[in-house]
């Protein structure tokens, strides 16, 4: 597994750090040999920030994994297309509810239009982001921030539409994103 740490471990999204947790002695060989040459070790501030951030984790991640499944619920009752894997339609359900003991905040849907995903993200009044799994609300729009330099047809390969929005979902309560789902997708 590959994880950011700058993704809710760190608590505040300030740091720049990464983990490899395996229990394959290969990869672990290669991770070693690797950092020997080239010295890649995180600044002592941020590793003591995400060991610090790990003391709040589950308490963060439950509350985030609860908006997130209240707003991907009200949005999947609206008729949009959503990827959440809190909810019993998403294919791994199942697998997902034996793995996790939370789900998560990343929310994935498709509003089926540039102007409607752009509409949405304007009148949420969400932060803009590209750095998503921090602890407060933000949006962007993979079409024309991380997958923008793709073509048209490799982002519809990568099931990224002009309408697709994905919501990072935080502790703050979402009354702000619920609302803006309930005025502009009536």
């Amino acid at each position: 597994m590959i994880h950011s740490t700058t993704k809710y471990i760190d608590g505040f999204g300030t740091t720049i750090g990464g983990i490899v947790v395996t229990n394959d002695s290969a990869i672990r060989e290669a991770i070693y040999s690797t950092r020997r040459i080239t010295g890649p070790i995180q600044k002592e501030l941020d590793a003591l920030m995400c060991i610090d951030g790990l003391n709040s984790l589950e308490g963060r991640m439950n509350a985030i994994s609860a908006n997130a499944l209240e707003i991907a619920t009200v949005l999947e009752q609206k008729g949009v297309p959503t990827i959440y894997l809190g909810l019993a339609s998403h294919p791994q359900y199942e697998l997902g509810q034996v793995q996790h003991k939370g789900n998560g905040g990343i929310i994935a849907f498709d509003l089926g239009t540039k102007e409607n995903a752009l509409r949405f993200i304007q009148e949420s009044q969400v932060p803009i982001v590209a750095n998503l799994g921090l602890n407060y609300t933000a949006i962007s729009h993979p079409a024309t921030t991380t997958h923008s330099r793709m073509s048209p047809e490799d982002r519809l390969k990568a099931g990224v539409t002009d309408g697709f929005v994905r919501l990072s979902v935080g502790l703050e309560l979402p009354y702000k994103v619920l609302k803006t789902i309930k005025s502009v997708l009536k």
